[in-house]
């Protein structure tokens, strides 16, 4: 018995061995081939973005080597004080920090980051995947020790800050150093290397363009473990610590569309990881076009400086990098309606001071900009014409138990007037009576379907847009107005392309008929008053001829601007509001109006359209087009005074005006009925 025990112990110990030996076959068998030279030990062929006229835009993870020595000696200790201290002593492997790394995993059950020696950092680079497990790190940890028998320190640590992605679509040292501080990487000062060896760690969360008192809170935390691994002295630490951060740039392509394709790699990030984004050689084919890019940029950049003037800011330009986020802000989308291709956006006037893109964010409320959906939906449902009568008057609702008293915008009151009229002049009562009428749940399903992605409260004040939205999805929801009520989702980017050419994914705008053509061409056609006579004449007055139709928004106590307004060619939505949700008020203290964000919408349109044919929006079949009395919605003829040419369903029946009898035009008290009855 005692022998059959030894020999099952002996079996078990060979069979164990065997185990082990073949599994470490496996993983050395797996294992990559160096190369000739370690700084070719890097990742796919880096990820390159195009425009949808197939135009090259930017390319990530595009390094520019340095030898060691073009590397600051400030910058090299700060990496070996946070990074591995033991660099030059180890073989390849940190100990003491693999020891702590399997301490905290042990007591944490967690996977824990750190504990990997630069070589590790610099082996895993040569695996695609960029999974975490364990499996992954015994392939880096042994790779790491081929690379230590077969080069130097120095070329290992060479490679390394060559290769060490530092944020900001920069990667190695010497791209760093000319993002942040606009120097070569040997010309660091030891507060400046301090301050980028940060990024190392977390490009993203260290970023000082994204989070400055951070970044500056974490140099501190650099020069004091340089200080205690002997690097540097307690003076010296002091000075740097008091140094001021000069940040300027010297990227080629920053600038560039900055916003657009920042979402654009958030977007392809959480489909597949930062690293297959940033290293996996994909070939991504947007929908921006660059030429309207650049317009749309210039045009939020001029009507903003001019802006800037009228509420008593100094020269963007001459204000500091704290002071500019105080500026007033701008957001400009614009959509191709006949494909859903986002074919610009702008995220706000200074990408390097904020990052924030309040193209996609929705946190702002819509104002006025929304009603044109309450409408549709009246309108749609057969309970009201462009032509109905509803009484703009002053008016008080219970609701859910409380009360409510809707006021417009100049504090006055109109009468009665026709929906078309309540439209172009932004009425707010008349808003609010015909949400009553229809219902706030009807209201909210017109605007879901019509795009509209954001959660929306089925409450009376939706009629005045007080819930929030984004400018790309208000953009995006205007779409079937411009193009006979189909829905168009956003396209931004229409496919992707691995290394080897092959398509990985596929992208096509969805598309529907959500509403009848008929009833959208009514409110199109209301929508056109509104840049004719109503909110948005000023787009006339600046030039602008071609044409249009839109509507603008301004919310209470004027923190946010809309205009969003089509032709035929692009649905554009432009957004001017302060990030901190304050009252627009220009030096003397006035609020100023949706009409602000008129001059950005015009300027860009007027050049993205020049040179090309006017194009009038097409009539579905089945519309009629009769004149009406403004005040009581009859039919009247074209010469009557103050006649109103509304667009009808054909089939539409209203009463005809009896022109025998004498009226009074400035009667607003008085109660009309037309043959709707809508009136209240």
């Amino acid at each position: 018995m005692i022998f059959n025990k030894k020999r099952i112990y002996i079996f078990s110990a060979i069979a164990l061995i065997l185990i082990f030996l073949t599994i470490f076959l496996l993983f050395v068998l797996t294992l990559p081939q160096l190369p000739e030279q370690l700084h070719d030990l890097s990742l796919s062929t880096p990820t390159e973005i195009y425009s949808d006229s197939g135009e090259l835009i930017i390319v990530l993870a595009n390094r520019q080597e340095v030898k060691l020595s073009q590397i600051s000696s400030h910058f090299i200790n700060a990496l070996l004080a946070m990074e591995d201290t033991e660099f030059f002593k180890h073989h390849g492997l940190n100990k003491k920090g693999l020891l702590r790394a399997i301490f905290t995993h042990l007591i944490t059950m967690k996977r824990s980051g750190g504990g990997s020696s630069i070589t590790q950092q610099l082996a895993k680079n040569m695996y695609f995947s960029f999974d975490r497990s364990w499996s992954r790190k015994i392939k880096d940890a042994l790779l790491a020790c081929q690379i230590e028998e077969r080069y130097s320190k120095n070329e290992i640590l060479e490679a390394y800050c060559n290769q060490i992605d530092m944020g900001s679509n920069s990667y190695g040292i010497e791209q760093a150093s000319q993002t942040y501080f606009a120097k070569h990487a040997d010309e660091l000062t030891l507060a400046e290397a301090a301050f980028l060896s940060n990024l190392t760690r977390w490009p993203t969360r260290y970023n000082p363009y994204r989070n400055y008192d951070i970044a500056k809170e974490r140099q501190r935390i650099v020069l004091l473990r340089m200080r205690k691994s002997g690097f540097i002295s307690q003076e010296e630490m002091d000075q740097a610590n008091a140094e001021p951060l000069n940040l300027q740039r010297l990227n080629l392509f920053w600038g560039k569309a900055s916003y657009f394709l920042d979402h654009i790699k958030n977007l392809v990030e959480k489909e597949y990881s930062h690293e297959v984004l940033s290293y996996g050689g994909l070939k991504i084919y947007t929908t921006l076009d660059t030429r309207l890019q650049n317009i749309a940029q210039a045009a939020v950049r001029d009507e903003l400086a001019k802006l800037d003037e009228r509420l008593g800011f100094q020269e963007y330009d001459l204000a500091s990098i704290e002071e500019k986020k105080h500026y007033i802000q701008a957001a400009l989308v614009s959509m191709d309606p006949r494909t859903g291709k986002v074919k610009a956006m702008v995220g706000g006037r200074d990408f390097s001071v904020s990052q924030f893109n309040r193209s996609i964010s929705n946190n702002r409320q819509a104002g006025s900009s929304f009603k044109p959906f309450l409408f549709l939906a009246a309108i749609d449902q057969g309970k009201y014409t462009p032509a109905s009568i509803v009484v703009d008057s002053a008016v008080t609702f219970e609701y859910d138990r409380q009360k409510w008293t809707p006021s417009n915008f100049d504090n006055s009151f109109s009468g009665p007037i026709t929906i078309k009229t309540a439209l172009s002049k932004s009425r707010n009562v008349v808003a609010a009576k015909v949400i009553f009428d229809i219902t706030p749940e009807r209201t909210v399903d017109y605007a879901k379907i019509m795009g509209i992605k954001s959660p929306l409260s089925a409450t009376p004040s939706l009629a005045l847009g007080t819930s929030g939205v984004s400018p790309l999805e208000m953009c995006s929801a205007y779409c079937p107005f411009a193009n006979g009520g189909i829905s168009r989702e956003p396209l931004i980017i229409k496919y992707i392309e691995n290394s080897l050419g092959n398509t990985l994914d596929e992208f096509s705008s969805q598309s529907n008929q959500v509403v009848d053509p008929q009833s959208i061409y009514l409110v199109l056609d209301m929508l056109r008053e509104v840049v004719e006579t109503g909110s948005g004449r000023s787009v006339r007055s600046l030039g602008f001829h071609r044409p249009a139709a839109g509507k603008t928004g301004t919310t209470n106590d004027a923190r946010d601007a809309w205009f969003i307004a089509f032709t035929p060619e692009l649905v554009t939505a432009v957004w001017v509001g302060f990030d901190d949700n304050r009252p627009i008020k220009d030096k003397n203290n006035v609020e100023l109006s949706s009409a602000i964000a008129i001059p950005i919408w015009t300027q860009f349109l007027e050049n993205a359209l020049r040179g090309e044919r006017y194009r009038n929006f097409p009539i579905p079949e089945g519309i009629i087009f009769v004149y009406v009395d403004p005040k009581t919605g009859e039919i009247v003829p074209q010469d009557f005074p103050g006649a109103q040419q509304v667009a009808l369903k054909a089939g539409t029946e209203l009463p005809l005006k009896d022109l025998t009898r004498a009226y009074s035009f400035d009667d607003t008290t008085s109660t009309i009925t037309d043959s709707l009855e809508h009136i209240f």
